[in-house]
């Protein structure tokens, strides 16, 4: 009668999807044989004996990592080991990488925007939010995406500021710091055509506009640009700008 032996292994990984440093990883070694397989655990090529909190469970088929650092970055392998040979197999634990490059946006009032924080790492980064050093809170208008990256809504001055994009898992950690600007421009265009060319002029609630204190500029094509912000400084224009009233003239000297 002939005696058949048989090795098969496996290795995943659970965990928390929102596991940072502190945190706690579990690897499942899933060995399988006649007969039954040791398993032995290595980390970076050296056996684990227990050290920095990892702790080998159910014979080998569970390594258990408490209250994970930084230090525990690094290459996990399980070993199985029987009569019909042995197998192994591997897993990473990487710091997280934020791949997004747009470093600043520019968004005009009641527009909608998105944030990008394009994170990876293993385990899987989890990301948080900060406005100037303040973590963010989720709301109607702003919302975190499975992502990771930040959609606001219907933007308004006050959502002007430095945000910071943070992902972190056992591994490590890394921040991202973007800018969102107001967009603090308006512009008025005015089209004449005529033979020959006309001259354009502009008034304002019936007084022809200058260019001083920054406030309006004119330009050669003679669309009208305003500066939101320069305006805003003087706070009766506020609401004179909500209701912005312009004309154009246009001028052809024969």
């Amino acid at each position: 009668m002939a005696i058949s032996f048989s090795l098969l292994l496996s290795l995943e990984l659970k965990y928390d999807i929102t596991v940072t440093k502190g945190g706690d990883v579990t690897l499942q070694c899933a060995a399988e044989g006649v007969p039954r397989p040791a398993v032995t655990w290595l980390k970076d090529g050296r056996p684990i004996t227990g050290q920095h909190g990892a702790k080998v469970l159910n014979e080998g088929q569970l390594l258990q990592i408490k209250d994970a650092k930084v230090s525990d970055t690094g290459r996990y392998t399980c070993i199985a080991v029987n009569v019909a040979g042995q197998a192994d197999s591997k897993h990473d634990v990487i710091p997280p990488v934020i791949s997004s490059e747009t470093q600043k946006y520019v968004a005009p009032v009641d527009s909608s925007v998105t944030l990008q924080c394009q994170a990876d790492g293993s385990p899987p980064p989890s990301v948080t939010w900060h406005k100037d050093g303040q973590q963010l809170r989720e709301s109607v208008r702003q919302r975190v995406l499975s992502s990771g990256s930040l959609q606001m809504a219907f933007i308004q001055p006050s959502d002007a500021g430095r945000y910071t994009c943070t992902a972190a898992n056992v591994a490590g950690t890394v921040k991202q710091e973007v800018a969102v600007v107001e967009n603090s421009q308006a512009q008025l265009v005015c089209i004449a055509d005529g033979v020959p060319q006309p001259t354009l002029s502009w008034e304002k609630d019936g007084s022809p506009l200058s260019e001083g204190a920054g406030e309006f500029t004119i330009l050669p094509s003679g669309e009208l640009v305003i500066d939101i912000t320069q305006v805003k400084k003087k706070k009766k224009e506020i609401d004179r700008l909500r209701r912005y009233r312009s004309s154009c003239y246009i001028t052809t000297v024969l």
